[in-house]
């Protein structure tokens, strides 16, 4: 995609199955890829991970960012050390479904990413924070496939920024040539879930068309 933004990594959200960790690996290997772990321990089926699943991603090698949901995330912003391991994982995620993010609410989540060695992100519904503590994922779709009619601009007073919603092999071509504001040389990312999924199963075919369609 030549003449416009790359993003420094595209995170594939909701990793289901410890049979493809080898190609999950290999995919990595050729592209800059974060695998993204929805984690809540009342849900543990698809596209949720279960223990097992998280125990061999720890060991596999991959770049993961771990998105804690329900009873987790919202320990997080109360301050209250959660019941997970973050061993393996490079960023942590807070679906904390609380709409907009308090001062306070950023102080927490970012002391506590910041105590394991990790990068933290929230995500957000408007304009991008200034506040770069933590990462901004724009959000407002929530893995259920909504496209954005707009996504906020990015300059270079904006901390790391990220875009997500009903994003796919189909339409990533547009987002980045016509759709983002990106500032030019201000690194972002891209998140996707339900673009990348076919009959409920993270499509490794579709991350692969992706990846090839932004990176060459």
């Amino acid at each position: 995609m030549s003449g416009h933004s790359k993003p420094a990594f595209v995170t594939f959200t909701g990793v289901d199955d410890p049979g493809t960790v080898n190609d999950l690996r290999a995919l990595s290997d050729r592209y800059p890829i974060e695998w993204g772990v929805l984690v809540d321990p009342d849900r543990n089926i698809p596209p949720f991970a279960d223990s097992p699943l998280i125990r061999c991603l720890r060991h596999a090698g991959i770049r993961l960012s771990a998105h804690l949901c329900g009873t987790l995330a919202a320990a997080v912003v109360k301050g209250r050390p959660p019941q997970f391991e973050v061993a393996g994982f490079s960023r942590v995620q807070i679906n904390h479904g609380l709409g907009t993010a308090t001062a306070a609410m950023i102080d927490r989540v970012g002391r506590y990413a910041a105590c394991h060695g990790l990068r933290a992100a929230l995500q957000c519904s408007g304009a991008f924070p200034l506040d770069g503590r933590v990462d901004w994922l724009y959000d407002i779709s929530f893995g259920t496939g909504v496209q954005p009619g707009w996504f906020p601009p990015v300059d270079r007073a904006h901390p790391f920024c990220g875009v997500s919603g009903g994003i796919g092999p189909d339409n990533i071509v547009e987002l980045l040539s016509s759709r983002l504001s990106i500032a030019a040389d201000v690194p972002f990312w891209i998140d996707m879930e339900s673009g990348v999924r076919t009959d409920g199963k993270l499509d490794l075919d579709k991350c692969a068309a992706v990846c090839a369609a932004i990176y060459g």
